[in-house]
């Protein structure tokens, strides 16, 4: 009897070896991987001058509804390359030169999944060039980053900031890179002035970089404690404040750091400085390092939102606000449903509300004689798109028309967008 026992313990243990190493017990520990589903090339159809450059950006969504930039992971490629070519080596990943007059396809793929856009390369030549900032200061032990911009004889503008070659008169103050990734980037080396030069061909731009002595005091994080959707991205600025009480954009010069990198992990390298990329839900500190002073705030993590409830009221409120109507804009990025839940209108009219628009102009509500006593004045509801994170609405100062009383006598002063108090809660 003993030994039928111990052979059904053995014949058991056997078994669950057996079913544990076929995955038995189920799928929960081993969830499905998520798969790219579609990329996205941007910008969408440019139009660049003969002999300059384009630089592409791929962006793949995911099945789980979650982007990223695939930029330096995907094959590029050019229809024409007569036309164009673009660049597969790293440092210059979806860098397009332009060859020769024509349109080509550029293309980015990855396994089975590819994205395209349509460049068009013109014979239009270059009449100036631009350099921006003008005349800027920056303290001793700091970078600043110039961008050429280039007029042309069919008088479009192109961003010529990786084309251009870069040069500073006075090396022992600042010098100026020409290298991928980092082109236009001065490195202040010593106190005083420089001139800072773009050059393409024959045509060139300046402007004077001065560095000063000032020692840096304090760094400014911003934007200050934000939250972004699961699978969404944060670009953050630290903003230096120095002993001269100047202050200075140092996004690409600090040493960028995430407390929690299972929650988030943040970017230092050149092009994206500062971009944090959400990875868990949760919380993570953000820091921007430079020597021995440090700024930070806090990044929130949560799930992606799915609709969101927005409420618009008045400060000051009027008594009977006839003939309103205003525009609603709204960052890129949602969707909306047409679900008027409130409107707060005089009992004996029947105003209309239309929303009507893309992601970027939801639309305008008007309407005749309403109390705009009681609040709120109008509350509506979105549903937002997968992946859009968080999408504001925000009220635009055109169209807002309103007058008082059923004569509809002017407001005074005039309502303007400040007037309006919009409240969106996340759902």
């Amino acid at each position: 009897m003993k030994m039928k026992t111990c052979a059904y313990l053995v014949l058991a243990a056997f078994m669950t070896v057996l079913f544990a190493g076929c995955g038995g017990g189920g799928n929960s520990s081993n969830p499905v991987p998520k798969t790219l589903v579609s990329i996205a090339v941007t910008p969408t159809n440019p139009s660049i001058a003969l002999a300059t450059t384009q630089q592409f950006t791929a962006t793949g969504t995911f099945s789980d509804n979650t982007t990223q930039d695939l930029t330096t992971s995907v094959t590029w490629s050019s229809s024409t390359t007569s036309v164009a070519s673009i660049s597969n080596t790293t440092g210059s990943n979806g860098k397009t030169t332009a060859l020769a007059a024509g349109t080509t396809t550029i293309t980015a793929t990855s396994g089975s999944i590819s994205g395209s856009t349509i460049l068009t390369v013109t014979t239009a030549t270059l009449v100036s060039i631009s350099v921006t900032p003008t005349n800027p200061s920056i303290a001793l032990g700091t970078t600043q980053q110039f961008t050429a911009t280039g007029t042309f004889s069919d008088n479009t503008m192109q961003d010529l900031t990786t084309s251009v070659t870069w040069s500073s008169l006075a090396t022992s103050v600042a010098t100026i890179s020409n290298a991928a990734g980092s082109n236009g980037r001065a490195t202040s080396a010593a106190a005083g002035t420089s001139t800072i030069t773009a050059t393409f061909g024959s045509v060139s731009g300046s402007t004077i970089l001065t560095v000063t002595p000032a020692t840096l005091v304090s760094i400014a994080v911003t934007p200050t404690n934000p939250s972004i959707a699961l699978g969404t991205t944060q670009q953050f600025t630290a903003t230096g404040t120095f002993s001269d009480s100047t202050t200075q954009d140092l996004t690409t010069s600090v040493t960028w750091s995430s407390l929690a990198t299972s929650v988030a992990t943040i970017s230092n390298a050149a092009g994206s400085n500062g971009r944090a990329t959400s990875v868990a839900v949760g919380t993570s500190t953000i820091s921007a390092a430079s020597g021995s002073i440090t700024g930070s705030t806090i990044l929130t993590v949560v799930t992606q939102p799915t609709s969101m409830t927005v409420t618009i009221a008045m400060n000051p409120p009027i008594t009977s606000l006839a003939v309103l109507q205003f525009t609603l804009v709204n960052d890129p990025g949602a969707t909306y449903n047409n679900d008027f839940t409130k409107i707060n209108q005089a009992a004996s009219q029947q105003g209309t509300a239309v929303l009507s628009g893309n992601n970027l102009n939801i639309g305008v509500f008007s309407t005749t004689v309403f109390d705009t006593l009681a609040t709120p004045i109008i509350q509506l509801s979105y549903s937002i798109a997968p992946g859009s994170g968080f999408p504001g609405v925000q009220v635009s100062p055109t169209g807002i028309i309103a007058g008082t009383g059923m004569n509809a006598d002017p407001v005074n002063p005039p309502l303007t967008p400040s007037n309006f108090v919009v409240d969106v809660k996340y759902n």
